[in-house]
Parts: C-alpha cells; sequence; structure tokens
C-alpha cells in the first residue's frame, strides 16, 4: 500500500544512520564538537518500533546485575524507573523514597532510590553506565484530574528510562539531572572516550556522537534554564512555534518536545488564543504547523495532519491531539521517528532532527 510522505517544507535529507556497532571519527576538536578518536554505540531496539511505532521503543537493560529487562525510551520525562524486583545485587539503597508523576497521563509510580550500573545490551557486548540514581517502583497511582488513567496491575513490569534534558514531569526534591540519565553517563563518556549525548532512530538508540552524526541534522540551540529549575535541570527545552493554517494560520510562539513515551500530540495555548472553531477540541483532520526555532526560517519544520492514517508522521490516538492550559507548546509524540531522526548533544547543548533514509 502506497503512504504519502509528510508534507516537509523545511527539511532535507543528510545521511543515513549508522549500521556498524561501534564508531569512530578523527574530526579535529572544537568548542562543542566531538573530540579525536571519539566513539559511539550502537543499541538496538528490541521492540517493532523500525516497523510500526505504536506500542513505542524498548531496550534490553539490566540493572545492577539483574536479570535482562525491556525499557521503554522516553523522551518526554528524566530519570529513570523500573520494577524494584528487576534490581540487581550490585543497586546499593540510597534510603530516600521518591516517586515521579508524567504530566500527559496523570500515572503516578513511587519507590525508593537505588544507585546502580545500567547496561545496554547489544550484540556486540554491552555498554555500562557508571552507578546512576534509579527509582525502584513499589507502587502506582493516578493524580487527580486525569480520568482516563488506570495504575500500572503488575509493577514487575514498570520499566521507563527517562532521557529528556528539560522540565518533563512533577517529581520529588532534588528532582533528576543530567547526572541521572542514563544515556548521558555511559563510563565511556565519564572518561572522555565518548561525547554525551544521543541519537534516537525507529531501529535502535546510538549512544556517543561523533562529529560526522552531529553534522547530519538540522539543529537549534538549547538556552540555559534559569534557576531555581524544578527538576534540577539547567537546560530550556527546544524553542519553536505552530500555526493551524486552516485557522488564520497565526504563529504562537513557545517550545517544542519531541516524546517517544506518547503517540497522540498535546497543545499548549491558553483558550482565548485557540481558535474559536477548535478552542474545546482538536478534531482529527486538523492541519497543523510546526518549526523550530520558529516558522519564519525553521532550521526543522514540518506540517501534519491530526489523525490522518495516511500521514506517517500524523498524531495517533483517541483523541490523537488535545489542549492543555499552558503557554504555547507542542509535545509531538513519537510519531515523527516514521520520518524522522532525533539528536540529542549535551556538549553542543543542540538538539535537532534529520530525514530517516529508511
Amino acid at each position: 500500500m502506497h503512504i504519502r510522505r509528510p508534507h516537509i517544507w523545511a527539511v532535507a535529507a543528510i545521511t543515513g544512520a549508522v549500521a556498524a556497532g561501534v564508531v569512530a571519527t578523527m574530526a579535529s576538536a572544537a568548542p562543542g564538537k566531538p573530540a579525536a578518536s571519539a566513539v559511539s554505540y550502537l543499541i538496538p531496539t528490541v521492540s517493532t518500533a523500525a516497523t510500526n511505532l505504536a506500542d513505542g521503543l524498548s531496550l534490553a537493560v539490566n540493572v545492577g546485575g539483574g536479570p535482562t529487562r525491556d525499557v521503554e525510551v522516553d523522551t518526554g520525562s528524566l530519570g529513570f524507573v523500573i520494577a524494584r524486583g528487576a534490581l540487581g545485587p550490585g543497586a546499593v539503597d540510597t534510603g530516600k523514597a521518591g516517586f515521579i508523576e508524567y504530566t500527559s497521563s496523570g500515572k503516578i509510580l513511587s519507590g525508593e532510590y537505588f544507585l546502580a550500573a545500567v547496561s545496554f545490551q547489544r550484540p556486540q557486548g554491552a555498554v555500562a553506565t557508571v552507578p546512576i540514581r534509579v527509582l525502584g517502583v513499589t507502587a502506582s497511582s493516578c493524580a487527580s484530574g486525569y480520568p482516563g488513567c488506570t495504575p500500572d496491575s503488575d509493577i514487575s513490569k514498570v520499566g521507563m528510562l527517562g532521557v529528556g534534558y528539560s522540565e518533563y514531569a512533577k517529581t520529588d526534591s532534588p528532582g533528576p539531572t543530567s547526572a541521572d540519565n542514563a544515556f548521558l553517563q555511559l563510563a565511556a563518556m565519564r572518561n572522555g572516550q565518548a561525547q554525551p549525548g544521543y541519537i534516537v532512530t525507529r531501529g535502535g538508540v546510538t549512544l556517543g556522537l561523533t562529529a560526522q552524526q552531529i553534522a547530519s541534522f538540522h539543529t537549534v540551540h538549547l538556552a540555559s534554564a534559569p534557576p531555581p529549575s524544578g527538576t534540577g535541570s539547567d537546560i530550556e527545552s527546544m524553542p519553536g512555534c505552530f500555526a493551524f493554517p486552516d485557522y488564520g494560520d497565526t504563529s504562537h510562539c513557545g517550545s517544542i518536545l519531541f516524546d517517544t513515551g506518547i503517540s497522540k500530540m498535546i497543545v499548549g495555548l491558553p483558550t482565548a488564543d485557540r481558535p474559536a472553531p477548535i478552542a474545546t477540541a482538536i478534531p482529527d483532520g486538523t492541519r497543523i504547523k510546526v518549526g523550530t526555532p520558529n516558522l519564519t526560517g525553521p532550521a526543522f519544520g514540518y506540517t501534519t495532519t491530526v489523525g490522518d492514517p495516511g500521514d506517517p508522521i500524523a498524531p495517533l490516538g483517541n483523541p490523537a491531539a488535545s489542549w492543555a492550559h499552558d503557554t504555547a507548546f507542542v509535545n509531538t509524540g513519537r510519531e515523527l521517528l516514521a520520518a524522522y531522526d532525533y539528536l540529542y548533544d549535551a556538549v553542543g547543548r543542540q538538539s535537532g532532527f534529520r530525514s530517516d533514509p529508511n
């Protein structure tokens, strides 16, 4: 069956994804660029994301020498949560209770913090982090105001690897920082062999960045966040704007979140600023235009039609897109991975996209 490509208005394809397990580059070092001989590691997904994004992206890991488990990659939160029973003997109990509330769903996961190394499984051999803070989950509940939220009935299956870089979820204090981000804490990153950063594609995650990989993306700079930051993060969200072409095409500017944790789209805008015909709900068939850092000269931009089964990057769900009472922002959902790869460069403080060649 022919599936039409999304309407792309500001992006060109540059390079394909790296197929090898470890990549090295001899590029000269520069500010925000990888040093000579920087290495990167390809961790394949264990889910069906390469052909079907419905269930998200999962990687095989073990924590503190525990059993190998599949965990979902979530660029829309920060901090690793996993069932307490999945932690191995190498996990050290800190004695501190904690929780994280996912504001897109209202789900709250509670437990106790441990320090443990996380090992990512791959055919060439596991790649491990230094010990990081991990929330060993023992309970699941729902925040008030989320009638569609359902607590996890089987805590043993909980596993969410939050690898975002800004404030995406409610949590205890002190909240997670980049020190709790498993994608940025490989031992090879800490000893200088790999540059902290990652690439997310449908078929796998690349940990550690090379200059060639970074150059293949259309990126935008991420500003420093003013203290205090609710999660302890010191980086602002990706700047961006959006508009509804069929309802005046007014540009609304704020931030954009690429979130692999959900399939739907969430649009933040005060009620008074919304187009009147769709002020209470965003129906399927609504076109939305998104660009970063803006719509007039974006580094990356696209137009999609909400809930359109013929549009590979269209947000999906029931509803496929919904409003949030907030300042201007767009949570794109994960469906962008059907056409684009995603980059976060922690050293260069930049994030961006490139066309997926597959």
